[in-house]
């Protein structure tokens, strides 16, 4: 299987962005690395910014301003993020080349010049992201990127569970993680109702 694999060689027809969802300890990691490695959609470790920036937006006022959007870019640019690809891929967020490149300004438009250039940088065309909170804010998700596709990973929810009370973080007994897993399940199944066969995707062990 991994030399057939191998052999693959990924033509893209949409450049649009993959998000992967799915609880936290579903095995999304996993599947984000094989659509890296066979697909060629660049992954790099959890945005965690995207939401949390939508949120502060009023500060920087009209993003058609280049020094807004600059100063935008700029603190975007000290997320942790950017830290962890700097040091897992090598990967320096050059600001001034995000915003020569960037299409619409807007915040959407920033985040596609944030993901496009980490993908080029790593010989890519195509990018995703794997956040699992995200899982929670998938309408906005989806006004910021309405051309992206989703595929949603869905474990066992006892399997879950065990591997969460393993690591250590999350739910503390059977309750708390069969409500959490169930909540994530809820969400993500109203965005598929919402969106054609073409755009979400789900797996299932």
């Amino acid at each position: 299987m991994n030399a057939a694999l191998s052999l693959v060689d990924p033509c893209h027809t949409r450049f649009s962005p993959v998000f992967v969802l799915g609880h936290a300890r579903s095995g999304t990691s996993l599947v984000c690395r094989l659509l890296l490695d066979y697909l060629g959609v660049n992954f790099g470790t959890e945005s965690q910014f995207i939401v949390r920036y939508h949120q502060k937006l009023s500060r920087y006022g009209d993003l058609s301003d280049d020094s807004r959007m600059r100063r935008l870019l700029q603190d975007v640019g000290r997320e942790r993020f950017f830290a962890r690809t700097r040091q897992n891929f090598g990967f320096v967020f050059d600001v001034e080349r995000a915003l020569r490149s960037i299409e619409s300004p807007s915040y959407s438009g920033a985040l596609r010049a944030i993901f496009e250039q980490f993908a080029a940088s790593q010989g890519h065309v195509r990018w995703g992201d794997k956040t699992p909170d995200y899982c929670h804010d998938l309408p906005l998700v989806r006004e910021l990127f309405p051309d992206a596709q989703f595929l949603h990973v869905v474990r066992d929810g006892r399997d879950v569970a065990h591997s969460l009370f393993a690591a250590g973080f999350g739910p503390k007994n059977s309750y708390e993680a069969a409500h959490a897993w169930g909540r994530t399940l809820d969400e993500v199944g109203r965005l598929r109702q919402a969106m054609p066969p073409s755009a979400y995707a789900v797996i299932r062990y």
